[in-house]
């Protein structure tokens, strides 16, 4: 009854469809993935940090890349750090030979900073990521660190000094991501090195909307969810053309139903499928952009063939999208294929065991 007073924005004011009772029986198959995913949660000897996370067992090179430092005088500028700390991630997820740690994993050495080597154990890792950022009139300087984490070792460093532009923040994340992959080991293909490489808007005002947009959303209450949508829609008013922000407002609009029990999914269901068609017209090679569009085909529209078709699209362009994972596991139980489930959703937590939301995909119960 929850379920379904959920689906009409208050209990009882419709009768209860045949897809509302497929909808209610998906939920169930989701949340029976728990019982082969729940797990000690406890945090690692010694310390109060995050659990390892679990090996997936494809012997890729693994990496946590952690929170970037905001050191600009300005503590508002920290939007920045956070943001680039973010799209760095997304830019290493689009990279299959490597393994990327998701950002709420890592977010907790930002308050409690501990050495190289012993982040890598707790986070199950080889190697560790530490930048930070600065940003100071028109400029933009950024250092950024790669250790080994067996040894503590530096095997790269990277000072950046750039005037503050998109490109100029593009060009930034593309080359620290070549750099990271080139320095633990991975291979890319001439596909992955072009969507690396790939600016996704000239616009510095609509990027800095969106980075606002997406570290709002990533919070999920309903206040910033709301917040988001308005900062993804004034960044569609400074570039028409930005695809990812039109992905971000088609994931605002399509998760608030979930945390905000007073909206009605059915009024905010034609501005989640126009945003996220939108952003497929736009950029029909991004990750991202495809698992917008096939959680709204799933959620909403139930059209489990076109779900799978962009969902596992999702997972193909950007492999380490913890998110993407998350929603095809989602997508697999819906069609009652619970062995192929479980190992998306177990994919998903091992990428990031700490993000409350895939956790509650996967059933898993956080304590």
């Amino acid at each position: 009854q929850l379920v379904l007073a959920w689906y009409h924005g208050e209990q009882g004011r419709q009768r209860i469809s045949g897809m509302e009772t497929l909808i209610l029986g998906a939920l169930l198959l989701i949340a029976g993935l728990g019982i082969s995913l729940v797990r000690d949660r406890e945090a690692p000897l010694g310390t109060a940090g995050p659990i390892a996370s679990t090996d997936p067992g494809d012997g890729r090179p693994r990496i946590a890349v952690l929170p970037c430092e905001n050191f600009s005088a300005n503590a508002e500028d920290a939007y920045l750090a956070a943001g680039l700390h973010d799209q760095i991630l997304l830019q290493l997820q689009k990279i299959s030979s490597l393994f990327s740690l998701g950002r709420k994993s890592e977010e907790w050495y930002l308050e409690n900073p501990a050495p190289p080597g012993q982040i890598a154990i707790e986070l199950g890792v080889g190697f560790v990521g530490e930048w930070s950022v600065q940003k100071e009139g028109e400029r933009i300087r950024l250092t950024f660190q790669l250790f080994d984490g067996r040894t503590q070792g530096q095997l790269w460093a990277e000072n950046y000094d750039e005037a503050l532009t998109a490109n100029s923040l593009f060009q930034i994340q593309s080359d620290i991501a070549l750099k990271v992959a080139l320095g633990i080991g991975a291979i890319l293909t001439p596909d992955e090195r072009a969507r690396i490489e790939t600016a996704q808007t000239e616009n510095l005002e609509a990027y800095d909307l969106y980075l606002l947009g997406r570290r709002r959303w990533t919070t999920r209450s309903p206040e910033t969810i709301r917040e988001a949508i308005s900062y993804f829609e004034r960044a569609i008013d400074a570039d028409s053309t930005f695809a990812l922000a039109y992905s971000g407002l088609a994931d605002s609009y399509a998760v608030l139903p979930f945390h905000d029990p007073t909206t009605d999914p059915l009024d905010i269901l034609d501005a989640a499928r126009s945003a996220a068609w939108k952003a497929l017209e736009l950029d029909p090679d991004h990750g991202e952009v495809h698992a917008s569009v096939g959680f709204i085909t799933l959620a909403y529209d139930w059209d489990l063939v076109l779900a799978e078709e962009h969902l596992s699209r999702a997972v193909a362009l950007a492999p380490g999208y913890a998110n993407g994972h998350g929603w095809y596991a989602s997508l697999l139980a819906a069609r009652g294929r619970l062995e192929e489930a479980v190992a998306a959703a177990e994919k998903a937590v091992a990428m990031d065991p700490w993000s409350n939301v895939l956790v509650w995909i996967a059933g898993v119960r956080a304590e």
